[in-house]
């Protein structure tokens, strides 16, 4: 799908990949709430996707979620493939994804946006007036900024352009800890019942730079950034037992060269450094960013028992911190025979990865 498509079609988290649920096939994973993501493929589980970006692997290889989303001004096409796929699209047993961003041209161009949603602009569902009549709740809060801009032109013209894009989604909504009006637990517990803020954003940056070395070699590098917070996840009801606040920062270096030695011949180098964790500590409570933390015992105070009571479930009995780096490197030759196409090539990923936790 080309970027005037991804402009104009509406998405709420201005991610493309939401667009890629219009391919048949395709189904949204809901259960991986922090990524944005999409099961491609025959309905295969997430883990089995596959996903990359400017030739190089935007996955995250734990778990198979995208590492890092991306700037909806920042893309300029994607494609996503659930089945047949090319020979040279690896690492995914079910559907693959792969995503061009924008690079600048000759014109200085840009844009700029706000979106803004309040509590009076966002109308409850059924099922949320219910709840909230019958928690004594009222309309829960629910603050929403999404803003940012982009932009483009040459640093030399004809020879180098760059291209930047940022946004950042910031929210503040709310959960309750409940318990049946006139019932036992209502009474016994309380002093730790009632309705909490839990605040969220998710910030991205892309900057890409590209350049004609000759009129037949061109390279490029693109830098891009995540910072995402999200809290209180798996909190609400009758349990705070296992929820967490979550910190997920991620960043990517990416180079690239394209030579053409023979008209009927493109060679493509690709170099990548990326990096992303995941930090988890329980609900109000610091969260921890390096796996050692959870084996310190001045961090380990953070990180109680969980108390299941018949109607209740409450505690802070979860942290865990799991890094994840890539190093990679490929190389790929395209020759153009008449009607048909060899392309061969290699591919070298080094993916040193730790992960930690604390349970209880």
């Amino acid at each position: 799908m080309l970027f005037r498509s991804i402009q104009d079609l509406p998405i709420q988290n201005r991610q493309y990949l939401a667009l890629a649920l219009l391919t048949p096939g395709t189904t949204q994973a809901g259960s991986r709430s922090f990524y944005s993501n999409v099961q491609a493929g025959g309905g295969l589980y997430y883990y089995a996707n596959g996903f990359s970006w400017d030739g190089v692997s935007n996955q995250q290889t734990e778990e198979g979620d995208p590492r890092q989303n991306i700037p909806e001004d920042a893309v300029a096409e994607y494609k996503t493939i659930t089945q047949s796929m090319p020979a040279d699209l690896g690492w995914a047993m079910g559907g693959y994804t792969t995503v061009v961003s924008k690079s600048g041209t000759n014109k200085i161009h840009g844009d700029a946006f706000e979106f803004f949603r309040d509590t009076p602009l966002t109308a409850d569902t059924p099922f949320q007036q219910a709840a909230e009549l019958a928690e004594h709740t009222g309309s829960p809060l629910y603050r929403r900024n999404q803003w940012g801009g982009s932009a483009g032109g040459p640093l030399f013209k004809d020879r180098v352009h760059y291209y930047g894009a940022f946004e950042r989604t910031q929210a503040t909504a709310s959960w309750t800890l409940f318990e049946p009006a006139g019932s036992a637990a209502a009474t016994d517990f309380a002093p730790l019942l009632g309705t909490f803020q839990n605040p969220s954003h998710d910030q991205l940056l892309t900057v890409r730079i590209d350049g004609d070395l000759t009129p037949k070699q061109q390279v490029f590098f693109r830098y891009s950034q995540e910072w995402q917070l999200s809290t209180a996840n798996g909190c609400g009801g009758q349990t705070t037992a296992y929820c967490y606040d979550g910190e997920f920062p991620r960043k990517a270096y990416v180079a690239g060269h394209t030579w053409e030695p023979k008209p009927n011949m493109v060679n493509e180098a690709r170099f990548q450094y990326a990096y992303i964790s995941y930090e988890l500590g329980p609900y109000d409570t610091p969260i921890p960013t390096k796996p050692e933390q959870l084996a310190n015992p001045a961090y380990s105070q953070n990180v109680s028992l969980a108390y299941e009571f018949p109607d209740l479930f409450f505690g802070h009995n979860y942290a865990a911190v799991g890094v994840e780096s890539r190093w990679q490197v490929n190389d790929s030759l395209t020759i153009q025979k008449g009607a048909h196409s060899i392309k061969i090539g290699g591919d070298v990923s080094y993916i040193p990865y730790i992960d930690s936790d604390d349970l209880n």
